[in-house]
């Protein structure tokens, strides 16, 4: 069978260079229809991925981002297979009795959607690994139980096979790739030279490059990382301190140990935390931000595993997200019951009746 193809010419003859976008036009609105070149592939491949403001939470990423981003996709589909992108996921909520919720169910629905749109012009579409950060989450803790985040880790892990995701999105836990005792030894190594590096330290920051940190840690940074952990310890600061050590300790640590799960070549990164003050993003340069629910639905932003997420019910049922133990007033509970296999998950549920379907008011 003969592939269709189109071309635009002008009536004058000359485009001016305008008939590419116009043809890359017709292809968006009949995808895998019209035969096309890798190069239009690609610009659409990245411009779905790159979404829309409904979805991203930050501005388009800068040009140089975006030159990182179709080089790494460029070369995965020259060669036909899955584009990677790895999605950096929390491993417990701030509340320990709270497992997975909407906002999960929200965050991968978002996953399944891309995945679909992406392949209406790419057929091998995209591999999401979720790197579910549980050795992190524990140094952070102090090395306390770790026994709520393993119950998240596995409802998570439950709910991508409930819902037949598996095609294209690998749960992977960081202690699935790395020993606890190996990742625990560099960062109770690393945490010290972290807070000494705080008050100016010159040997610290040098013993931490040795091991190969790269750069300073910004001010603005350390301040970020340092109200957040402020929030845990109130106003202890040694204990913030010691708390804000540990959350950059596990960073070098699973760059030490091979835990961060970046594809051979690079990956597309997808972020559902938004990004921190201080931080050159052209050192990172495959980073998109996305909301854990549409900026329609909800302009509050957090990630779902620091959100506790519930349904706003008029004609529609829409996902929005609160601070955990901050549901609105008049919310109710509910659960949602999901069986595969022998593969059982509960999701919370809770659930707001509402004059009206969207978070318009937040």
């Amino acid at each position: 069978m003969n592939e269709a193809h189109v071309r635009f010419t002008a009536d004058d003859g000359q485009a001016n260079g305008y008939d590419l976008p116009i043809e890359r036009f017709v292809h968006n609105m009949f995808p895998g229809v019209l035969q096309t070149d890798s190069e239009t592939v690609l610009d659409t491949v990245i411009n779905i991925f790159l979404g829309s403001r409904q979805v991203r939470l930050t501005p388009l990423p800068a040009p140089e981002v975006q030159v990182n981003l179709r080089s790494i996709a460029r070369k995965h589909i020259e060669a036909g297979t899955p584009i990677p992108v790895l999605v950096p996921f929390g491993p417990h909520k701030p509340n320990d009795e709270l497992s997975v919720d909407i906002a999960e169910l929200a965050v991968l629905k978002r996953l399944r959607c891309l995945q679909h749109d992406v392949q209406q012009h790419y057929k091998p579409g995209l591999h999401f690994t979720v790197r579910l950060e549980d050795l992190t989450g524990l140094v952070i803790r102090g090395e306390k139980t770790n026994l709520p985040q393993r119950q998240y880790c596995r409802d998570f892990e439950g709910l991508v096979h409930c819902l037949e995701l598996c095609s294209f999105v690998t749960v992977l836990r960081e202690s699935s790739v790395v020993s606890e005792k190996k990742f625990l030894e560099h960062a109770r190594a690393a945490a010290p030279k972290f807070l000494d590096s705080f008050w100016g330290d010159e040997d610290a920051k040098a013993w931490l490059g040795e091991m190969g940190w790269k750069g300073a840690i910004h001010p603005d940074t350390l301040d970020f990382i340092r109200q957040r952990q402020a929030r845990r310890h109130g106003g202890d600061h040694r204990a913030v301190d010691a708390s804000a050590s540990r959350y950059f300790a596990s960073a070098l640590a699973r760059r030490i140990t091979g835990a961060t799960m970046e594809a051979e070549g690079g990956s597309l990164h997808l972020y559902f935390a938004p990004p921190m003050p201080g931080v050159d993003w052209r050192l990172h340069g495959s980073r998109v931000y996305y909301r854990t629910v549409p900026l329609r639905a909800s302009r509050r932003h957090l990630p779902p595993w620091r959100a506790e997420g519930y349904l706003r019910v008029n004609s529609l049922a829409t996902p929005a997200v609160a601070h955990p133990g901050k549901l609105p007033e008049g919310t109710q509970m509910g659960c949602l019951h999901f069986k595969r296999d022998a593969t059982e998950v509960t999701v919370r549920a809770p659930y707001l009746i509402t004059g009206a379907p969207y978070e318009v008011d937040q």
